[in-house]
């Protein structure tokens, strides 16, 4: 039984994507039925139609891997497209989405690094205040220390 998706906006959000890409996909071909005012995209369709546009070997279509595969590169073309045009009207900026990106990866690392530290240290005996405070001092002036200035 194929999979019905009625509007452009739910087959956006089953395929991780925004309308506006689902728009572009139908103006570049993509199957599509009118239902009344609903459109009605059946999800195998879709999928086919971007096997043919990705000359995808027909012989390995039935496969759940494949099909797997196929959402992959379908979510993939419609971030590009997504991302082409977010370049296209100036709405991108790639230098800052990509700090903004590494400092979120940096405050992951951090905190998973304090993380371990906790973890480690309650796993030790017992110890005088004073060297525990040194210890904690020392590690947190390391972990503030991470930047992502190169000063």
């Amino acid at each position: 039984m194929p999979e019905l998706i009625h509007g452009y906006r739910k087959l956006a959000e089953a395929v991780d994507r925004n309308v506006a890409t689902v728009h572009e996909w139908v103006d570049n071909g993509c199957p599509v039925d009118k239902s009344g005012t609903t459109h009605v995209f059946n999800l195998d369709d879709v999928l086919q139609w971007m096997e043919s546009r990705n000359r995808i070997n027909s012989d390995e279509a039935g496969s759940e891997e494949l099909k797997r595969e196929q959402t992959r590169k379908l979510r993939l073309e419609g971030n590009k497209l997504e991302h082409d045009e977010y370049v296209r009207q100036g709405l991108y900026d790639t230098t800052h989405e990509f700090e903004r990106v590494t400092a979120l990866a940096l405050e992951h690392i951090t905190n998973a690094a304090r993380y371990t530290f906790d973890d480690i240290l309650s796993k030790l005996p017992p110890m005088p205040p004073e060297r525990m405070q040194a210890i904690e001092s020392m590690v947190t002036d390391a972990l503030d220390g991470l930047t992502l200035d190169n000063k």
